[in-house]
């Protein structure tokens, strides 16, 4: 359990920094992330070493498809997804943990007529097993995986329900290495979500990405690879003299600036898994991007959208630089579906 919010002293990154970038449970094993594939292109723009490396596909294989894509995609438990790694980040006695896994067991449907999935957690001591040995095995291997491969940046995204994964495996690795850089970022990171979470870990979070991140996490890695400063990026929170700040960024205005996902780590982590495991981990599509915001919105916003500012703002990538994702991709990967 991670108790102490002290921060270490700043460190000193090598130069170039390695970077270790990281999609954790529950991200659904279906599908490569565009926002890793992303930035670990930018990465590479800077000749800076990247790896990108997929937890979630390891979590699968502990728990099985079914458990797996249940706790990805089943809103009814997406609570309890998070909770069996708040777990580890924060201790059973503050969560009031057992008499919250009584709750999820007595909260599933117990009739013929119940999906047969709902049967499975409805065992209380299924639910237990999953807190008290998967949930730990599985962050304590991952954890020693980022510690081999010895990087000076990690870096997490995050989407729905992924954010206990991810500061669980993130408080583990700062108690092993304090100087080790720790980034976030990601929806569940956005805005004041990422601010609070900086505030209330700082001793587990380095700095949080809010909204786009082209421009912001080139200018880290230019600054890192520079050492200079990095505490007054636009759209990167610092935590100092006890305080959360951050200069406001801004969306990216050239789509055409964000290069083409590199999904080359997602396939060799998912045919590493099939060799050691058995198991065939099905893709469904390939992730691409077209254009952000809204053209609509612009003019009329609707009165049930959720995007706002400058995100709103419609910007849209060269038909041609689509077109050539989509064939490289495709062609690279053996892939026919994509989905933007």
């Amino acid at each position: 359990m991670f108790e102490s919010p002290v921060m270490p002293p700043a460190p000193t990154t090598p130069n170039p920094p390695r970077v270790l970038l990281l999609q954790m449970p529950w991200a659904t094993g279906q599908r490569p992330s565009i926002a890793l594939g992303i930035l670990s292109e930018l990465c590479r723009e800077q000749s800076i070493p990247v790896e990108v490396f997929y937890p979630n596909l390891d979590m699968a294989a502990l728990v099985g498809f079914e458990t797996a894509g249940r706790m990805s995609n089943e809103r009814l438990i997406y609570g309890f997804s998070e909770h069996i790694f708040a777990v580890d980040v924060f201790g059973k006695e503050r969560l009031g943990s057992d008499a919250y896994l009584a709750a999820v067991a007595a909260s599933m449907d117990g009739s013929g007529q119940a999906p047969a999935w709902k049967a499975r957690f409805r065992d209380l001591a299924y639910l237990q097993m999953l807190r008290d040995e998967a949930a730990p095995q599985f962050l304590a291997a991952i954890e020693q995986r980022v510690l081999d491969h010895a990087p000076d940046i990690v870096g997490f995204t995050a989407t729905f329900n992924q954010v206990m994964s991810s500061l669980a495996l993130a408080a583990r690795l700062k108690r092993q290495r304090p100087s080790l850089q720790v980034l976030a970022g990601g929806a569940c990171f956005d805005a004041e979500m990422g601010m609070e979470y900086h505030r209330a870990l700082p001793g587990v979070l380095d700095h949080v990405f809010l909204g786009e991140a082209e421009e912001s996490f080139r200018s880290y890695l230019q600054r890192v690879k520079a050492g200079m400063p990095t505490h007054d990026i636009p759209g990167v929170t610092s935590y100092r003299d006890g305080a959360v700040s951050v200069v406001p960024g801004r969306a990216l205005q050239d789509l055409n600036q964000s290069p083409m996902p590199d999904y080359d780590a997602f396939f060799q982590e998912k045919d590493r898994l099939e060799r050691e495991t058995g198991m065939v981990f099905n893709i469904e599509f390939l992730p691409f991007e077209s254009a952000r915001g809204c053209w609509w919105g612009e003019k009329n916003q609707c009165t049930f959208c959720g995007i706002n500012g400058e995100l709103m703002g419609f910007r849209a990538k060269d038909l041609d630089a689509v077109l050539r994702d989509i064939v490289t991709l495709s062609m690279r990967h053996s892939v026919v579906k994509f989905t933007a």
